[in-house]
Formats: structure tokens, C-alpha cells, sequence
């Protein structure tokens, strides 16, 4: 039943079809249901989710860690689905739902009520879900489709309250903080590079006048901690059996460790930040 309902309201969304129904239904339909560490631990732990039908993840066998399929080939395919898939897709659903939510919330094609609306839901969904520990708490998900789209949901969810609360989300830059600190023996850091850079690059889109001020905003809290990370990663033995397959975990964080490189690089050249790490 559940999802019938989130592809009633991702067809909504998508076509702009104003949501009629009141902000609670919505924050509840889309809010995830993740089973988080006792004590409201809000750091990136390995989540596992229980074993269904059609559900794919490093712990059935299949590694997804190659190519990894575009959100927007994703978001194409959800509106067909039929209404007996199991929770991993409901997941995959929710989260494509939040990314695109909070695009059309940032756009100013947008009907303003519209984007009012997708504002409120979100305001619920932090105060009242702690969306944001959820997401960071999939980060470290053995399904690596489930930690690549959860990264780009929490990319969009930071750079969404940077530009409209002008504040870096509490959680994530604990939680990247925790990571970078902790390279070598953090199973999180590929995910917390890659959300980084996604921020960055949703950033970058924005006219020239309001860019500067959001980066610094966002890499100032970070800029000590990243001198440190970059020489223990540099350090790091490279040529070990750890980076034998392009799958291993020193292999990702690798990747993502250049591709991070690279938007920080765009970042100093166009902008100039004054952040002595960039």
C-alpha cells in the first residue's frame, strides 16, 4: 500500500500537481524507517537491512560498488513500479523523493506555494524525523545502491538548509568530521567524501555573487581537519593488496578522495577562498 502512495506523490511532484493533503501525511510517507543505534547515536554505523526478495546488497552476494545507476535512471523507472516491492525499494523511492522534492523546493520554476509546501515538509521531517541522522545513518549501509543514493539525498538536504537557514547541518559535519579524522579505520569515509563533493557541486550551480559566501560557510569547519586527512591518505602504501580489486573499500576511498580534489580545486580557482587547506 505504502507504495502506491509514494508513486501517487513522486508523480505529483514531478509534474508539479500541488500536494493537497496536510504536511504531516507527507513527512510520514517519505520518512525512512531506519533502525538506528540505541542512545540516538547520529554517526555513520554499517546498517543492515533485513533480507528480502529482489533486495541486492554486498551481503547477498552482489557487489554493487561499480557503476552505479544515474538518479535520474532511477527516478524514470519509479514511476512504473508495481505495488509489491519489497522495503529496499521503498527506501530507493523515498530517498529519490527527497532529492527531487528539495530540487523543485530550490527552483524557481517552482510555483512559490509549491516550493512553500516542500519547505514545511522538510521543517517536519528534521524537527520531528531527524531525516539527517537517517541519512548519515545509510551512509554506512552494506548496500552500496542504498549508501550511493543516501549520499546524494543528504547532499541535497545540506546545501538546502545552507542556502535557506545560511547554517551547516550539525549532524553531517560531525559525522565528516568523525570520518576524516578516523581514515584509516572509519569504513565511512568514501561515503562522507562523496557527499562533500556533491555539496560542492550543487553549490558551484549557483550564480557567482551567492557562491562564496555558502563555501566558506561550509568548508571552514573543515578546513584544519582536511590538512591532516590529506597527509594520511597521501601517506598511505598505495601499491598494498588492499588496492588490488576496484572494489576494495582503499580503493574507494581513493576515488573519491581525487574526485573531491577536483571541486575543491574549482572551488579555490574561481572563487578564491581564503582557507589555507583548499
Amino acid at each position: 500500500m505504502k507504495i502506491s502512495l509514494l508513486q501517487q506523490m513522486y508523480k505529483d511532484v514531478l509534474a508539479g500537481i500541488p500536494l493537497a493533503r496536510e504536511n504531516h501525511y507527507y513527512s510520514s510517507l517519505i520518512n525512512l524507517c531506519v533502525e538506528q543505534p540505541p542512545g540516538g547515536d547520529e554517526s555513520c554505523h554499517q546498517q543492515h537491512l533485513p533480507s528480502t526478495t529482489g533486495g541486492v546488497g554486498r551481503h547477498q552476494g552482489t557487489d554493487l560498488s561499480g557503476v552505479v545507476p544515474a538518479t535520474d535512471d532511477l527516478s524514470n523507472s519509479f514511476a512504473n513500479m508495481s505495488s509489491s516491492f519489497c522495503p529496499r525499494e521503498v527506501m530507493l523511492l523515498q530517498l529519490t523523493l527527497i532529492k527531487v522534492m528539495l530540487a523543485k523546493a530550490e527552483s524557481q520554476e517552482t510555483e512559490l506555494h509549491t516550493r512553500w509546501k516542500y519547505c514545511e515538509i522538510f521543517i517536519l521531517l528534521l524537527k520531528e524525523e531527524k531525516i539527517d541522522s537517517k541519512l548519515i545513518h545509510l551512509l554506512g549501509s552494506d548496500d552500496r545502491l542504498l549508501s550511493h543514493m543516501a549520499s546524494q539525498s543528504l547532499a541535497s538536504l545540506v546545501y538546502f538548509q545552507l542556502k535557506k537557514e545560511d547554517a551547516v547541518n550539525v549532524a553531517w559535519l560531525s559525522c565528516s568530521l568523525d570520518a576524516l579524522l578516523g581514515f584509516r579505520g572509519d569504513a565511512r569515509v568514501a561515503a562522507c567524501l562523496r557527499t562533500l563533493a556533491a555539496i560542492l557541486r550543487e553549490t558551484l550551480r549557483d550564480a557567482p555573487a551567492a557562491r562564496a559566501g555558502v563555501l566558506k560557510k561550509l568548508l571552514s569547519p573543515l578546513d584544519a581537519v582536511l590538512e591532516g586527512f590529506y597527509n594520511a591518505i597521501l601517506l598511505h602504501h598505495f601499491d598494498s593488496h588492499h588496492y588490488t580489486s576496484p572494489y576494495s573499500e582503499a580503493s574507494n576511498n581513493l576515488i573519491s578522495f581525487i574526485d573531491l580534489l577536483e571541486v575543491l580545486l574549482a572551488s579555490r580557482i574561481e572563487l578564491e577562498l581564503p582557507l589555507r587547506r583548499l
